[in-house]
């Protein structure tokens, strides 16, 4: 690299980088008003004076991402909130049915309404314009834990939840972030489930934020609050320093942020894309030979070569044209950077990012599908996301959002059921109805009745799952419709005579012709 062209370089542990908040930069080639692009040379003072962004960027590998930094990255990077909140968006978007009896079968009875009435005045407030649950499913994500607060109308905070108290419902919800709160007292019995686990919890004042949180000093016990959490702490005691910018270096309680595997990944997503950026600027760059500038160095007579520039500037900005000295022979001229292989190598980080965040990168980056294979593909990467949102929605967000419907009913358990995510369009749908009733049919000619065919319909199953047995015998589907045979020495009915005198009939009718 020549002296000319020289890049200040700093690095960690990690090459890549995040993005600028997490960047460090010398203040030493910083121009006056905050300038911070150009091309210098640290030695002969000569080029553009500045500092180029890209070269400065590093990343802290090896560390849990501090609050502060967490939410820089979820307010100012619209990957890394996209990252955080794309699985509990698909998982909610639908909504949901709840069960009041608990038997698994969604109700319609004239409490439901206004269990759900009751849950959204609760969910939707002033403070979680988004709803309480959307937001401590995201927080959890985010700073690897968040602790949502059940206000319940009886009983003092700091004492176990009982049933009693559980039948004068819920008046308030609220949330904490894991770093709001603090562990005051503990689960000390060996035998109990819950040994070591948080009992009573503090509210304490969040100043990396900027400002306390309301419930700043109270306490509550853990069984009137329900845990969200974020990826698994899976080196615990261990000491694993934190970023923290308020110097705190305390291990979470609940797990980390979602966010911390995939920092590298996202930084060197950002630094290509400041690379091309940079590509683009200087695509093309211009070179040219001046007389005397060897000589000139030598002399350490800067001043020549500096008015000579400014000259060349000013005339190329006045006239859209250069003024070279023919006696000197001065050339000018541009050198072309090919950006051929740069799309391919976006492609790349894509994938990356992506595989990082478990999500398909077609989803990730709202980038339509391309290729013959374009509509199957788009149709598998549905599939995946929907499969990990069922899944998070089942084991995750389910039975915590149970627990919060059955206290507003009062101590009464409620069960909630998930609507599918999959949209068929009307093509599909038609052609489901058209398989459903051959396939019935088919059930129908082997035997069972319309009723077992209807039975196992309505319960989303099939007829062969059912354990059934047909009700009719194959010989009566295979004889249904035939002319009824009277026994010997026996009359036939009157229908039977009928069909008997037409058969003979047609016969003597076929023997003359």
């Amino acid at each position: 690299m020549s002296n000319f062209l020289t890049r200040i370089f700093r690095s960690d542990s990690a090459p890549a980088a995040t993005r600028r908040d997490t960047a460090s930069s010398s203040s030493s080639f910083l121009l006056p008003g905050g300038v911070q692009q150009g091309w210098s040379n640290p030695y002969s003072g000569l080029g553009v004076p500045g500092l180029d962004p890209t070269a400065q960027l590093q990343y802290c590998g090896g560390t849990i991402p501090s609050p502060p930094m967490v939410d820089r990255l979820w307010t100012f990077d619209w990957l890394a909130a996209r990252i955080i909140e794309m699985l509990p968006t698909v998982a909610l978007v639908r909504g949901f049915e709840i069960d009041l009896g608990g038997d698994g079968t969604p109700d319609a009875t004239d409490a439901t309404p206004e269990l759900l009435a009751a849950f959204n005045a609760l969910n939707y407030t002033e403070r979680f314009k988004r709803g309480v649950l959307f937001e401590a499913v995201c927080g959890g994500n985010a700073h690897g834990g968040s602790v949502m607060l059940l206000g319940y109308k009886n009983g003092s905070p700091l004492s176990p939840l009982d049933p009693d108290q559980q039948a004068g419902g819920i008046t308030f919800l609220d949330l904490f972030l894991q770093h709001e709160l603090r562990v005051i007292k503990r689960y000390s019995d060996p035998a109990s489930p819950l040994f070591g686990m948080p009992e009573i919890y503090e509210v304490v004042a969040n100043l990396s934020s900027g400002y306390p949180h309301p419930r700043t000093g109270q306490m509550f016990h853990a069984s009137r609050a329900i845990r969200f959490g974020g990826n698994a702490l899976r080196v615990p005691n261990t000491a694993i320093p934190v970023n923290d910018v308020t110097g705190s270096s305390s291990q979470p309680e609940i797990g980390i942020s979602c966010l911390t595997p995939i920092l590298s990944v996202l930084g060197q997503y950002g630094l290509a894309w400041a690379a091309v950026s940079n590509m683009m600027q200087d695509a093309s760059v211009g070179w040219m030979k001046i007389a005397g500038l060897v000589d000139a160095l030598a002399e350490k007579d800067h001043e020549i070569i500096t008015d000579r520039l400014s000259a060349l500037q000013q005339t190329k900005g006045i006239h859209k044209m250069l003024f070279l000295d023919a006696d000197n022979n001065e050339e000018y001229g541009r050198t072309e950077v090919s950006l051929t292989d740069v799309p391919q190598i976006l492609v790349q980080y894509y994938t990356a990012v992506a595989a990082a965040a478990n999500c398909p990168a077609r989803i990730l980056f709202s980038t339509p599908p391309q290729g013959l294979n374009a509509s199957s593909g788009n149709e598998s990467d549905l599939k995946q996301l929907y499969n990990n949102a069922n899944h998070f929605r089942q084991t995750d967000i389910g039975p915590k959002l149970e627990m919060i419907l059955t206290g507003l009913n009062g101590g009464s358990r409620v069960k909630v059921s998930w609507p599918s995510l999959w949209e068929s369009s009307e093509g599909e749908s038609a052609t489901t109805r058209t398989a459903h009733a051959n396939a019935d049919k088919v059930y129908f000619d082997m035997g069972y009745s319309a009723g077992q065919v209807g039975k196992a319909r309505a319960a989303g199953t099939v007829i062969e799952a059912t354990g059934e047995e047909p009700e009719d015998t194959r010989d009566d589907v295979a004889g249904a419709g035939a002319p009824e045979v009277p026994p010997p020495g026996a009359s036939p009915s009157k229908a039977g005579a009928s069909k008997a005198g037409s058969a003979g009939r047609a016969g003597k009718s076929q023997v003359k012709k």
